[in-house]
């Protein structure tokens, strides 16, 4: 799956990919986003952190460029609502191990501040001629933990992986 959506990135550079409030971006637009999040994700990473990255979703190119350059980096993504309470935040950050949060939105709570946060640009330089490594990933490699507040109210985690997809 992944494979097919690096080579999906090149090979319909100006077909759109996406429509967002009316805005469409191309496969083009949508690959200069992921490729300037994973150098983020990169940067991020060298100190060792571990491979469970949040995204703060919202309906936007940068949310979904986050999703694809998390899986082509070999990673797996957690997402977050950002007008969920703060606690509940926290909650999932500490029981999916995440230490990267990536969000567009700015996370003001000093409860964020112990955690690496990457704000994607909103205009990235075009970035055609950059290759995109594909990353080796086994089918029962975590695409995804989805938390869901059960019966008790706590978020409970559902982990979903590359071959469930």
């Amino acid at each position: 799956m992944v494979k097919d959506l690096i080579y999906s990135l090149s090979s319909h550079a100006e077909r759109n990919a996406f429509c967002i409030n009316d805005q469409f971006y191309t496969y083009s637009d949508l690959r200069d986003h992921v490729v300037s999040i994973i150098h983020q994700i990169e940067e991020a990473r060298a100190g060792g952190a571990g491979s469970n990255i949040a995204v703060v979703c919202s309906n936007d190119i940068r949310t979904y460029a986050s999703l694809f350059a998390i899986w082509f980096t070999g990673c797996a993504y957690v997402p977050l609502g950002f007008h969920n309470p703060v606690e509940r935040n926290l909650t999932i950050l500490d029981n999916a191990e995440v230490e990267i949060v990536i969000s567009a939105n700015e996370l003001n709570d000093p409860a964020y501040a112990g955690y690496k946060i990457i704000v994607p640009a909103t205009d990235v330089p075009r970035s055609a001629q950059k290759e995109i490594a594909c990353p080796v990933i086994d089918g029962s490699s975590l695409a995804y933990i989805l938390f869901t507040s059960g019966s008790t109210g706590l978020p409970k985690c559902v982990p979903i992986t590359h071959d469930n997809i």
